[in-house]
C-alpha cells in the first residue's frame, strides 16, 4: 500500500511538472506578453528581461521552476549581449512595477533587482536612485550583465518573493 502511494505521488509530481512546463511552452509559442497584451517584439526593449521573467515566474508553481528557464527566455528573444542594469530598471514603467512590487522592503542582499525597482519607483526614472542602490548592494553604478542572465536572476527573485509570501 505504501509503495503504491509513493508511486502515485511520484506520478502526480511528474504530471504537475509536465503541466507547468507545457503552460510555459504555450506562452512561448503564443509569443505574447500577458501583462501588456502585446507580442514579445513590442515589449519595451530595455525592460524586456523583466517582463518575460516576471510572466514566467507567475506560471511557476513548483520550486525551483523548470531547468529549461534559460532556454525559454532565450527562445522568447533575450540576447546574450550585456545590458546596463540601470537602463533596464529605468525602462520599466512605474505603474507596471507598482502592480507587483512587494509592500515590504526588498532586501539588497537577496533581492537586489527588486531593491533597485523599489528605489526607481520612489525616485522616478533617471540616475538619482542608482548610486544609493549600488552602494547598498555592493555593485558598481555602471553594472552590466547579459540580458538573459538578468532575466534568470529576476525570475529567481520573483520566485523567492512569491513563495515566501505563501
Amino acid at each position: 500500500m505504501r509503495r503504491q502511494q509513493g508511486l502515485m505521488q511520484s506520478v502526480d509530481s511528474f504530471l504537475r511538472m509536465q503541466d507547468e512546463e507545457l503552460q510555459m511552452l504555450w506562452w512561448l509559442i503564443g509569443s505574447r506578453s500577458v501583462d501588456l497584451d502585446v507580442p514579445f517584439e513590442k515589449l519595451p526593449p530595455e525592460a524586456k528581461p523583466l517582463f518575460l521573467a516576471k510572466e514566467l515566474a507567475e506560471d511557476t508553481e513548483l520550486l525551483p521552476g523548470p531547468p529549461s528557464i534559460k532556454g525559454l527566455l532565450s527562445r522568447a528573444g533575450l540576447p546574450e549581449t550585456a545590458i546596463d542594469i540601470a537602463r533596464v530598471i529605468n525602462g520599466a514603467d512605474a505603474v507596471w512595477l507598482r502592480g507587483f512590487l512587494p509592500e515590504d522592503e526588498p532586501s539588497p542582499v537577496t533581492t537586489p533587482i527588486h531593491y533597485a525597482l523599489k528605489r526607481q519607483v520612489e525616485t522616478g526614472a533617471g540616475q538619482a536612485w542608482v548610486a544609493g542602490w549600488a552602494a547598498a548592494v555592493g555593485a558598481p553604478t555602471d553594472l552590466s550583465v547579459k540580458s538573459i542572465q538578468l532575466a534568470v536572476l529576476f525570475y529567481r527573485e520573483r520566485l523567492l518573493i512569491d513563495f515566501a509570501d505563501s
